[in-house]
């Protein structure tokens, strides 16, 4: 059905949303060399990853 093939564009759309702008943020956290992030851009870097990880396994997993 029509609803059924529009959710399968969806969910290629959102993975790839996921990977592009995760992937355009974790750039920008290990491209700074500012000292204001200190030691907050490792927290950063481990939750951008962590969302490229779940982006992955969920866009594979989900039927």
């Amino acid at each position: 059905s029509f609803f059924q093939y529009f959710l399968e564009i969806l969910r290629f759309v959102a993975f790839g949303l996921c990977i592009l702008f995760n992937g355009m943020l974790l750039r920008m956290i290990s491209m700074s060399r500012r000292n204001d992030l200190g030691t907050y851009r490792f927290f950063l870097l481990a939750f951008t990853s962590a969302d490229i990880i779940h982006g992955i396994v969920h866009f594979l997993v989900v039927p």
